[in-house]
């Protein structure tokens, strides 16, 4: 009989370990995204000169980002800045 697959600690860490937002800024710079000014405190703003709107990135770059800040910047690399409604 076989034993149900447990999973390993790698497993585990690559599935719940947020990523930093540091690594959410070298994406946004490497897809075409600038800083600009605007931001207060521990707030980025990013703009692109070809996708309309901006994204705000709060936090400093050693601490774990949100879940929803990662889908953001996600949205933001592949091309669909985030409209508001």
């Amino acid at each position: 009989m076989q034993r149900p697959h447990c999973p390993t600690w790698g497993d585990l860490v690559s599935l719940e370990m947020p990523r930093k937002i540091r690594e959410l800024i070298q994406d946004l710079k490497a897809a075409g995204w600038r800083q600009v000014s605007g931001g207060k405190g521990s707030h980025r703003k990013f703009k692109h000169d070809t996708f309309p709107g901006s994204v705000m990135v709060p936090g400093h770059e050693n601490e774990d980002a949100k879940p929803y800040l990662e889908k953001q910047v996600r949205n933001a690399v592949k091309g669909k800045a985030h409209e508001r409604r």
